[in-house]
């Protein structure tokens, strides 16, 4: 079945497909693998603030517009020990979590309808294509207007970003669900709703699982955004006032505050997407 694949909807989708393609390596493969990567992660990261480190201080740049590494680690730990700092993180993930929410509940039913049914896919394309562009800052004045300030309206520039990808990767993975499972599901009577969930659902876990990691990176950057542009609670807002402020350590102190967050929120969707697709040979 073709759903009329858009050029971005290709690359993106050959993106994921490509993750499954390579074979399977063994388990110490994988282990002393995994040490390799995370040697040279932490080795770049220390050449990266080595190098910031030396460039304040031979004066490569002006003072004013680079602070130490050693002044921006300090602001950060004196950040961390405050309560506004945690309050402004809890912000933050709630907003995440609650974008997150809705995205999940909405784009995997949405994607599993438009992944079955290439008449329902014909009659919204035009609509989900008219959507799916619109950057979440453009919905900033409507969302204020209808909701006014609120998780509410955070929570719809979050799913304004996060959505997409989940309901596109959701609907090409049912898409591709083999016709031989379908009609063996059909021969042992399998419901509809068994037959979505064992069979449909169950084929598209490898892509539901990338459009889960996508979105989620995704939502953490639209939040970081909201309190950033729109002054909602969180990180974002501390960032801004940091920003007006011309305080340069704290500046950096919370966009490296961010980087680790963010990078948290990647590490464990890309390991819970390794977890559900286990199963997987690398072959399919």
């Amino acid at each position: 079945m073709d759903l009329g694949r858009t050029g971005s909807d290709e690359l993106l989708l050959d993106n994921e497909l490509s993750r499954f393609g390579s074979e399977v390596p063994s388990s110490l493969s994988i282990r002393s693998n995994a040490v390799v990567v995370m040697a040279l992660r932490v080795a770049g990261i220390g050449s990266l603030g080595a190098l910031w480190q030396v460039a304040a201080q031979f004066h490569w740049l002006d003072a004013h517009v680079l602070p130490s590494f050693s002044s921006s680690i300090a602001s950060l730990g004196h950040l961390m020990l405050t309560l506004s700092f945690w309050h402004a993180v809890v912000a933050t993930l709630q907003v995440w979590s609650y974008g997150m929410a809705i995205t999940l509940l909405v784009g995997i039913p949405l994607g599993v309808v438009l992944g079955s049914s290439p008449m329902i896919f014909r009659w919204t394309k035009p609509t989900i294509e008219a959507l799916r562009p619109i950057p979440p800052i453009v919905l900033l004045p409507l969302a204020i207007i209808i909701f006014k300030a609120g998780l509410r309206f955070s929570a719809v520039l979050v799913v304004q970003g996060a959505l997409w990808p989940l309901v596109i990767l959701t609907s090409y993975g049912v898409d591709t669900v083999p016709a031989v499972a379908l009609d063996t599901a059909r021969i042992y009577k399998l419901g509809l709703f068994r037959r979505v969930v064992f069979v449909r659902i169950a084929q598209a876990l490898p892509l539901i699982a990338s459009g889960l990691r996508i979105a989620a990176a995704t939502a953490f950057a639209v939040s970081i955004m909201v309190g950033l542009v729109a002054g909602g609670p969180g990180l974002g807002q501390l960032l801004a006032v940091a920003g007006q402020g011309f305080n340069l350590p704290l500046t950096f102190a919370l966009t490296m505050a961010v980087g680790l967050l963010g990078l948290v929120v990647l590490v464990v969707f890309a390991s819970l997407e390794r977890r559900l697709t286990k199963w997987k040979p690398a072959s399919s």
